[in-house]
């Protein structure tokens, strides 16, 4: 019996081991929440340009399944926009209220976005900084 003992000892030490470290092993896969660098909730902001007062940017605010749009020059605010969006692969939809809709193709890289409209192809791309 001891001798059974000698060599069952081990083998259940190992499988244990073996047991213990798959069942505390967890894959990325598993984590339903997506990253905060690729996610398009929060602010962005394109660079802002001009100085104290005269400030000009535009900033962009998703949170789930809705957004708000505002347009700063000179340090005041003269464009207000909000409404709901829809992504796909490649494509940012959005639905503003009382006005027409505007469809972005769209890539994240970090916390860069870039927007390139889907009706005025020639135009230059939005380029957005996430800070919030």
């Amino acid at each position: 019996m001891k001798q059974v003992l000698k060599y069952v000892r081990p083998v259940m030490a190992v499988g244990m081991c073996v047991i213990m470290s798959t069942a505390f092993t967890s894959c990325k896969d598993d984590d339903d929440s997506e990253p905060e660098s690729e996610s398009i909730i929060g602010t962005w902001r394109t660079d802002v340009t001009g100085g104290e007062g005269s400030e000009t940017y535009d900033q962009y605010i998703f949170s789930l399944g809705s957004y708000d749009v505002e347009k700063w020059r000179n340090g005041k605010r003269f464009y207000h926009a909000d409404g709901s969006y829809t992504l796909t692969d490649t494509r940012l939809l959005l639905y503003p209220e009382g006005d027409n809709d505007d469809f972005y193709y769209y890539t994240l890289k970090g916390n860069l976005m870039t927007l390139q409209s889907i009706d005025y192809p020639n135009n230059d791309p939005i380029i957005l900084r996430k800070v919030k």
